[in-house]
């Protein structure tokens, strides 16, 4: 019961790091304050000492965050798609037209960071 609510709470601590990356940019997500804030929430009173690995978890952090720094490093596609059309817009990249009626087309897209 105790690691499936530990690997609860770490999938929601991913998306921290993730979103953490997102708003302040990737070495946010490598900030060591962020990463014993959430070492201590584990391992502490917050979670009932849930998860009494810390240096496991650091692993994972460590890991999330390589994993993070990757998908921010990773090269930018083609900006002009076919038929001219814009490729990317915001931060997706636009891969086929699904549809297209009279208020517009709709596009299949992939999250330029997260994939």
């Amino acid at each position: 019961m105790v690691m499936g609510r530990a690997w609860i709470e770490w999938r929601a601590y991913q998306e921290t790091l993730r979103a953490y990356a997102d708003v302040y940019g990737p070495r946010a997500a490598a900030d060591p304050t962020l990463h014993a804030y959430i070492l201590l929430q584990f391992t502490g009173p917050a979670y009932l000492f849930m998860w009494p690995f810390p240096r496991m978890l650091q692993r994972l952090i460590d890991a999330e965050v390589q994993a993070i720094e990757a998908r921010h490093a990773a090269p930018a596609r083609d900006t002009v798609g076919p038929w001219g059309i814009p490729s990317a817009w915001g931060a997706f990249y636009l891969q086929d037209q699904i549809g297209q009626g009279g208020m517009g087309a709709v596009w299949r897209g992939v999250h330029l960071q997260r994939g």
